[in-house]
């Protein structure tokens, strides 16, 4: 066998072995994004809970600020 003849399927293979690992970074790179994203919104809404249960407290104390007076 010629060296000539084994250059194109190694090229053939190489460009094929790129080509699939693009494809699986893409994948996974979309994948961690739709994590990150569901993250920051499960923090969003903790905060969000975490302010309405401060307004809560604040609002019982007040109460009994109110009824101690």
């Amino acid at each position: 066998m010629k060296f000539e003849n084994i250059i194109p399927p190694i090229v053939f293979t190489l460009l094929s072995i790129m080509a699939i690992v693009s494809f699986m970074m893409l994948i996974i790179s979309q994948y961690y994004s739709l994590k990150t994203q569901s993250v920051q919104l499960k923090n969003e809404q903790l905060e969000t809970k975490t302010i309405e249960l401060e307004y809560q407290a604040v609002k019982l104390k007040y109460k009994e600020y109110l009824n101690n007076n």
